[in-house]
C-alpha cells in the first residue's frame, strides 16, 4: 500500500514538473512573439521614416538643380538686384 502511495506521489510530482516546464515554454514563446510583433512595428516605422527622408532628399536635390540653373540665377539677378543684360532696354516710370 505504501509503495502505491509513493508511486502516486512520484507520478503527481512528475506531472507538476512537466506542467511547470510546459508553462515556462509557453511563456517564453509568448514573450518572443510579442518581441517579434514589436520588432515588425519598429521596422514599419523606420521604413516610413526612410521614405520621408528620401522624399525630402529628392525635393532638396530638385531645388538645388533649380537654384544652380542659369535661368534661375538670371531671374534672381534681374528681380532682386535690378541687373540687366547688355543691350536690354530699360523703361523708367517718371511718376
Amino acid at each position: 500500500m505504501k509503495g502505491k502511495k509513493v508511486k502516486n506521489y512520484i507520478r503527481v510530482g512528475k506531472a507538476f514538473v512537466v506542467i511547470f516546464i510546459a508553462a515556462g515554454l509557453i511563456k517564453l514563446l509568448v514573450v518572443q512573439q510579442i518581441k517579434i510583433v514589436e520588432g515588425k512595428s519598429q521596422i514599419t516605422k523606420f521604413k516610413q521614416q526612410l521614405s520621408d527622408v528620401q522624399k525630402t532628399k529628392k525635393n532638396c536635390n530638385d531645388q538645388l538643380k533649380i537654384i544652380n540653373s542659369k535661368a534661375y540665377l538670371e531671374k534672381v539677378a534681374r528681380e532682386k538686384y535690378d541687373m540687366v543684360k547688355p543691350g536690354d532696354v530699360i523703361f523708367e516710370d517718371t511718376n
